[in-house]
């Protein structure tokens, strides 16, 4: 998660909202579905986490404009670790 997506998600939630995160799967994750529903428990304006499970397919969602920049940051950190990028 970057903290881009923390502005993001901040920025969604109207005041008096309750915001439930879902968790999605992405194609090649860095950690756990359960790590990263952590990092989204821990935001202060996250009330309930759910993840995924496949559940997504048939609910409209709010695509993020920075999916390029995750999929950078994704591929960076691979190849940082010694397992190459996309």
């Amino acid at each position: 998660m970057l903290a881009a997506h923390a502005r993001r998600v901040a920025e969604m939630k109207p005041e008096g909202a309750v915001l439930v995160a879902l968790v999605a799967e992405p194609e090649k994750p860095l950690m756990a579905a359960r790590a990263r529903a952590e990092l989204a428990a821990a935001l202060g304006m996250v009330d309930y986490v759910v993840e995924d499970g496949g559940v997504a397919a048939g609910i409209e969602t709010v695509e993020l404009k920075d999916m390029e920049w995750t999929l950078e940051f994704m591929d960076r950190v691979r190849w940082r670790n010694g397992g190459g990028g996309n």
